[in-house]
């Protein structure tokens, strides 16, 4: 008994020493900021303190989205926590990053969501790039026993759902309750999309599927040859190309995290789309990793991406990276 009270007193003061601001993050010993990396310019990566913020704790960070309007970046918990982000970006290098607030997701009573209903995932601001303050509506996608996808105001309150058509919409079509609607992306021409984590049961083997929420438009990719490759985040690309984050936990210990370029201006006639890398970072070959979930276009040709720590795991950081398309 006076053993195990020692070891917990000499874990709290442990955990009173980790540091409560974000710290730089160096992704390889090879690789340094600034540096060219296949098709894109690392400008910087962030471990962000494990910490509380109005009483909730930083973890799990799943979804990013840019408020060019109220420069704040906003990033989603899997747990239905959303937080507000202060960034400083100097010379297009990511030279801080600060949580200021953090709300949870709340039903129409007001009330936080119930455990079953929080697994939220993809993030997506709208009305956040016109010159208007305080019109900002967020809409989120959520996996698990209920696939959907609602709007919220920056405070975590519901303001509508979106129809979303079967099969997307039910979670026996999906390859279990985990592995859902994982991102969300609003296309100038084809509106709202999403893509599930892994293909639907029904869905062509060895693709990727995207879709359109109404279910009246799919596109085909391939999935990259790596095990259990997954997509985890959506984004627009200027050229109206999209811009996919996949995972791979190919073991216990082996992850890799893909950044591939889907070619949306020269699909063939049965919706088949041609797909190109622009950088993959593997750990077995010395990139200091972690899982990747959300990714959000910042501002020129700058996206910001971040990682899941799978609720504060010891063996794993939330990581805020900031990088550059640039194309040789």
């Amino acid at each position: 008994m006076k053993l195990s009270i020692f070891f917990l007193f000499v874990l709290l003061a442990a955990c009173s020493l980790l540091p409560s601001k974000a710290q730089f993050w160096p992704l390889s010993e090879q690789s340094q900021v600034g540096d060219q990396y296949m098709q894109i310019r690392l400008q910087g990566t962030l471990k962000l303190a494990k910490q509380k913020v109005d009483h909730l704790p930083i973890l799990g960070l799943s979804g990013l989205a840019w408020d060019q309007d109220e420069e704040i970046l906003y990033a989603l918990s899997d747990r239905a926590v959303l937080y507000h982000i202060k960034i400083s970006v100097i010379n297009n290098r990511l030279n801080n990053a600060e949580i200021i607030h953090a709300v949870s997701l709340k039903n129409k009573k007001g009330k936080r969501l119930k455990h079953q209903y929080r697994d939220s995932e993809g993030l997506l601001v709208i009305n956040s790039n016109n010159a208007k303050k305080g019109d900002s509506k967020l809409w989120i996608s959520f996996e698990g026993i209920e696939p959907r996808i609602l709007s919220y105001n920056p405070e975590g309150k519901p303001i509508e759902r979106m129809t979303l058509a079967s099969p997307l919409n039910d979670v026996n079509y999906h390859d279990g309750a985990n592995k859902g609607l994982e991102s969300l992306l609003l296309h100038p021409q084809y509106g709202f999309m999403t893509a599930p984590e892994v293909g639907l049961k029904n869905s062509k083997v060895g693709y990727h599927t995207l879709y359109t929420v109404d279910g009246k438009k799919q596109w085909y990719f391939a999935i990259p040859e790596i095990k259990n490759s997954a997509i985890t985040a959506l984004e627009m690309l200027p050229n109206g190309n999209i811009l996919v984050l996949e995972r791979a936990l190919s073991t216990f210990f082996h992850l890799t995290i893909s950044l591939r370029e889907l070619d949306m201006n020269h699909c063939d006639a049965h919706s088949f789309c041609p797909v190109k890398p622009l950088a993959i970072f593997d750990n077995n070959e010395g990139w200091f990793i972690d899982n990747f979930e959300g990714l959000t276009h910042y501002r020129d040709n700058l996206y910001f991406m971040v990682s899941d720590d799978n609720n504060q795991t010891l063996l794993q950081n939330t990581l805020l990276s900031l990088f550059e398309i640039s194309r040789n």
